[in-house]
């Protein structure tokens, strides 16, 4: 069975996002400092941030209520939200603005009630 999203933040989608997942290489950053007594300090910090797609696909509709509910997410940018998985596991994640992909409702033909969707998120 294909993992899928069943919410974000508290918001239930009427039927599941199917989940496109990124994974990029680790970068690490480092920084070295020599001590008065001659031995090296060395700082290091790793950043990955995985990014994650939700999007309707071709069954995944989303009703005009839940669009709404998402495009209030939009109005945070700093906020971090629980992404429940159709397994039981979660993540926190948050909207990925600064992705080139952006979060897209679009109705399924004219004037339809339900909508196709695509989330750009990155896990924190």
């Amino acid at each position: 069975m294909t993992r899928t999203a069943v919410s974000l933040a508290g918001i239930v989608f009427d039927y599941p996002l199917y989940i496109k997942e990124y994974e990029y290489p680790k970068t690490k950053y480092a920084q070295k400092y020599v001590s008065a007594n001659g031995s090296d300090i060395v700082f290091v910090n790793k950043n990955n941030t995985p990014e994650i797609t939700l999007e309707s696909k071709e069954s995944g509709w989303q009703s005009q209520s839940v669009v709404d509910a998402l495009r209030l997410l939009t109005d945070n940018m700093d906020g971090i939200h629980q992404l429940v998985y159709s397994d039981g596991d979660t993540d926190q994640v948050r909207i990925a603005f600064e992705r080139e992909s952006e979060m897209k409702f679009a109705p399924l033909f004219e004037c339809s009630p339900d909508h196709y969707i695509t989330i750009p998120l990155a896990k924190t």
